[in-house]
């Protein structure tokens, strides 16, 4: 039986291999990963990826206690957006 996941901003269920992941582990590190950590998955929509980043969404849903550093959202907004290129070619 297939893992099914949601989209942490639209919500579509898939499964969990159709997802980009972005898991915090212990330490506070937060990276995109296929396993490992406590994860949250977003489609690989732009719109999606954009969504993720407002507010604390993507906090909340790695269960961050306070806010995620700038620094670190930057970094996953671009290997995100690398992703998903890739993923239209």
């Amino acid at each position: 039986m297939e893992s099914i996941r949601s989209c942490i901003v639209c919500g579509k269920k898939l499964p969990k291999e159709r997802f980009l992941r972005i898991a915090k582990f212990k330490g506070g590190r937060i990276e995109i990963s296929p396993r490992g950590g406590r994860g949250a998955y977003l489609c690989s929509d732009g719109e999606c990826i954009s969504e993720a980043f407002k507010g604390e969404r993507l906090a909340k849903a790695l269960r961050v206690k306070g806010k995620i550093d700038a620094d670190t959202l930057q970094r996953l907004r671009d290997e995100l957006e690398v992703i998903r290129k890739c993923e239209e070619k």
